[in-house]
């Protein structure tokens, strides 16, 4: 029967259409991918030397046993973050002679085979042979190796369960992301407290056996969330009821431009993954603290790259997809009596209003660090009047179906080459202009001229959207076909 599915997963994969129309991204990841997994295996052959190195006359257990911790809190976000966890099409399965618990079975086991839990071996493995073998058997691989396991079920529960409420889920993970930023600073010490332990587990045999015990805990708590949840009409069951009164501020823009900037609104907040989107928006304001008392941060390359995220962050993750949002009912939009105009001038207003909100909430800033702020300031207009134009025009062009409620924060479905590319006049332009002026001996007058570039850009805001509306009207009909495959 596993044989049959993981065939069936094969296949799927194979005649999947997202490899023909994908070629250039596919191309970049496994690049991608292969350079992370080299690194990682370099790292592996030269840790010993590294820590000797940057820790004299220490024991390199020792040492990697104080940043465990670190290595495990990490490694959950991230999972819960970027990993992908297999799915089903349930609709082909339920109707056959296969039991729900086998079902759950064969997904708990296809999700072990994932880049996330190869990757580590890359650094474990040599690492082991080249370094810790002088100072600690083959039970340090077999306990790594299992951390990495426990790891990747404690991520997938979090995924299936947790995931549900992206309010527990972001508190916990937020809690975590806190405990690494305490330690990182030095106001909590995690790693002090946690270093002996790790040292002593990582000699004990019975360790072995206590994650063991975790791991078949965690198999099963995650196969009981799959069997339970292996419904055709999971989705029916659990349909939220919403009032017709959400977001009824929008109302202010007007019955028509309000009306659609609600819709969107209550897109992004009802489905799972613009609305996981929209909690990386706010989690990005806290990204500057991780620089205050860094020189980087001095840097004025560097303070314009944080103030475009800062401020800029809905419209850089929402905005990627401006078109593909809407992929699912694009043709039932296109049918309604909606001016082109009004659909696009409703996208530009709501990206525009959350840049400012954004930016609004960076104030504290100013008190902490008021470079931020200042260089906050020009970038909110320059993402106001150009970066929400950027990928409005490049909507047009490159617009591909997507799943609303399915994948994360970090899910590559809907992206092409030109996603990447796109980025780079985003971030260079207002670098070229402030340099510019700095050899010019004006470095203010640079960050000042960002700004009034975006200003232009909102003061053409009409003529602007008037040129978008002319290229939708051409593209309408290849855009809603490439939303049907």
């Amino acid at each position: 029967m596993f044989f049959k599915l993981f065939q069936h997963a094969w296949l799927s994969v194979r005649r999947s259409s997202i490899w023909t129309q994908s070629v250039i991204q596919n191309i970049i990841l496994g690049f991608f991918g292969l350079y992370l997994l080299l690194n990682l295996l370099a790292l592996g052959f030269i840790g010993g030397k590294l820590i000797e190195d940057f820790f004299p006359d220490q024991n390199p257990i020792l040492v990697v046993s104080q940043y465990m911790i670190y290595y495990i809190l990490t490694d959950i976000v991230m999972r819960f973050m970027i990993q992908k966890f297999p799915s089903l099409n349930l609709q082909h399965y339920m109707v056959q002679n296969i039991k729900k618990s086998s079902l759950a079975h064969y997904l708990n086991i296809r999700s072990l085979f994932s880049f996330f839990n190869l990757a580590p071996f890359f650094f474990i493995v040599p690492f082991y042979f080249m370094t810790a073998q002088s100072h600690i058997g083959l039970i340090w691989i077999i306990i790594m190796g299992l951390i990495v396991f426990v790891n990747h079920f404690i991520g997938y529960w979090i995924d299936k369960s947790l995931g549900k409420n992206i309010w527990l889920a972001g508190g916990i993970l937020g809690a975590i992301m806190g405990l690494l930023y305490l330690d990182w600073k030095a106001f909590f010490k995690l790693s002090d407290f946690t270093q002996d332990f790790f040292f002593s587990m990582f000699q004990s045999p019975i360790t072995v056996i206590v994650l063991l015990v975790i791991l078949a805990g965690l198999y099963f708590m995650c196969h009981q969330i799959l069997r339970k949840n292996a419904y055709l009409d999971e989705g029916i069951k659990e349909e939220k009821k919403y009032s017709s009164s959400e977001f009824a501020f929008f109302n202010a823009f007007g019955p028509k431009l309000g009306r659609l900037m609600q819709l969107e609104a209550k897109l992004i907040w009802r489905n799972k993954r613009p609305k996981a989107y929209f909690m990386m928006s706010i989690m990005f304001l806290f990204y500057p603290l991780l620089f205050l008392g860094n020189g980087l941060i001095d840097s004025t390359g560097m303070l314009i790259f944080i103030g475009l995220i800062l401020t800029g962050s809905l419209s850089l993750n929402h905005g990627q997809l401006l078109l593909s949002w809407n992929s699912e009912h694009f043709d039932f939009i296109l049918a309604q009596n909606i001016k082109l105009k009004d659909y696009l001038t409703a996208k530009y207003t709501l990206l525009a209003l959350s840049n400012f909100v954004f930016y609004f909430l960076s104030i504290p800033y100013l008190f902490v660090y008021p470079k931020v702020f200042y260089v906050a300031t020009a970038m909110v207009f320059f993402n106001t009047g150009f970066t929400i134009f950027s990928y409005m025009f490049l909507a047009f062009a490159n617009s591909k179906r997507i799943e609303i409620n399915k994948g994360g924060m970090f899910s590559f479905e809907g992206f092409g080459a030109a996603h990447y590319l796109i980025i780079l006049p985003i971030m260079i332009i207002p670098t070229l202009i402030y340099l510019a002026f700095k050899f010019m001996g004006q470095p203010t007058l640079g960050i000042v001229m960002i700004g009034v570039v975006g200003l232009i850009g909102i003061l053409l805001k009409n003529y602007l959207l008037d040129r978008a509306t002319k290229l939708m009207l051409k593209s309408k009909y290849s855009i809603n076909s490439n939303f049907k495959q």
